[in-house]
Formats: C-alpha cells, structure tokens, sequence
C-alpha cells in the first residue's frame, strides 16, 4: 500500500522522547558503526566550512564534527534527543559552533541558514516507510546543499539487520506477514500499530543510488558502516586500542565490497551535488 500523503510520523518522535537516553548511548554500543562512519567522514567532508546535520540523534556525530572545527546546525525530530544534544554539545564546550533546531526531515522551513557545504541525512531514512516521503526528505536536505557540496545519508540494511533481528527479537521469525512485507517492501509500517514503538524502513544496498540520483544527486560511494558487525561490537570493545584502529582499518578498506555490503547492519550513502 502507498500513499501520495505525508506519513504521519508523530509516532516516532513518540519512541525517540520515550526513552531519549537509549539512543543517547547506542553508539556506544556500536562503535564500529561510529568508526566507520566517521572514516568516511574525515575523507569525503571538506576540510572545513559548515555542516547540516539532520537526524542528530543525541548528538554523537555533532559533537565529533565541532570538535574538527565545523559549524554545524543539528536538526531533529524529537525534542527529548534535541534537548540531550544540547547538554553533550555544553559538556564539550562547543557551543559556539552548534546549532539546534526541532524540524521533520521533510520540511526545513524553520532551520536557519543558507547552503551548506555538506549535508548528512543521519536518521530520517530509518523511518520513512513511503518512497515518496524519503525523496521528500533527500530534496529538502539537498536544497540546503551548496553546489559540489557533500551528501551524507544513512540507512537500515533489509538482510543485514536479520542478524540483529534474531539476536534481539526472535520470536518475529513467527510473524509471517510481517517477514514477508519486510522481506518484499522493506517494511511492515502498515500493518505494524503505530504505539511508540520501533517502526522503521530497511533498504536494499542497490536502491540507494537510483533513490538519490532520482532526486538530483551524483552517487559517489555506496557502504556499509558496520560489516558484520552485529555480533562484533562486545568483543570490539574489549580489545586493546591498537587493535580496534586496525581492524577498523580493515573494515573500512573492505566496506564497499560488494560481497560485503549486504552483511552490514547499517548502510552509508555518499553523493555531491552537482
């Protein structure tokens, strides 16, 4: 079922304000996502300049990208992360280049500022189950974007987040209906109750590009931020720090594999515009 009507994501901002301090610590959590993340960051952002951030969460990457000296507007749309991100941009004394504002990803109307030199997308297309509102979110954020400029977005992996599924919830594997309307449409949104909780979309690594340039982007690079990395991170972190950058190392040597990427629990986009 689709729909040409803006979905109503109220739900979402509901999960997110429920508990804020879960999301506040997931990275944590994942460090090889954050790692990786963060290497295609450092290589592809522009060595300075500014930086819209939509999907901030609560704050990880905004404080990160400050503290490397961008000005950064944060955008998201849970006020609870919002007010989180603020207090761990003031615990890291970089208020002065941070920027925050409350928006749906769809309509940037209230965020302040002209045309940035990079974009990134970092949450939005998570949940987003309808094709037409994830283009909408891409426009809105690309219209931000200066020309040549840097384009960032994030994304669930349909078949690399079965892992973590059967880790965390495997009693889904009963829900037949459900496995399948994510297996075909990357989604179960329509039959899922919108309660608060999780309701996400899961794309397939191949769509990414067409799903940008459809919208005006140049795709540079399709990755996965996490390879394998589901049943990775407890062990990660336990390894001493020498041995976290090397396998980070190769992670991220391998990442655009495409006999990897699918294995990934998360996937990145990058594009410029042209």
């Amino acid at each position: 079922m689709t729909t040409d009507r803006p979905d109503d994501v109220s739900d979402i901002q509901k999960h997110y304000d429920s508990n804020p301090e879960l999301e506040h610590d997931r990275l944590n959590r994942h460090p090889i996502e954050y790692g990786i993340t963060m290497r295609y960051l450092r290589e592809f952002l522009p060595p300075t300049g500014t930086i819209l951030e939509i999907g901030c969460g609560a704050g990880t990457y905004t404080v990160s990208l400050a503290g490397l000296g961008y000005r950064v507007t944060a955008v998201d749309l849970s006020p609870r992360l919002i007010e989180l991100c603020r207090r761990s941009v003031e615990g890291a004394d970089v208020t002065d280049r941070v920027e925050l504002s409350v928006s749906d990803a769809r309509d940037l109307s209230a965020v302040a500022g002209g045309h940035f030199d990079a974009v990134l997308l970092m949450g939005p297309l998570y949940h987003l189950i309808h094709r037409a509102d994830r283009q909408q979110a891409i426009r809105e954020a690309l219209s931000r974007l200066r020309r040549s400029g840097i384009f960032v977005s994030a994304h669930i992996s349909r078949y690399g987040m079965l892992t973590h599924i059967a880790q965390t919830v495997p009693g889904w594997i009963e829900s037949s209906q459900s496995v399948e309307s994510v297996l075909s449409h990357g989604h179960d949104g329509e039959t899922n109750p919108r309660d608060g909780q999780f309701r996400g979309y899961f794309a397939t690594a191949e769509e990414l590009g067409p799903l940008h340039e459809e919208c005006g982007i140049r795709t540079v690079a399709v990755a996965c931020s996490d390879p394998g990395a589901a049943a990775l991170d407890h062990a990660f972190r336990e390894l001493p720090e020498n041995q976290q950058r090397h396998w980070l190392d190769l992670f991220y040597r391998i990442s655009a594999e495409p006999s990897y990427v699918a294995s990934s629990s998360h996937l990145i986009y990058i594009g410029r515009r042209p």
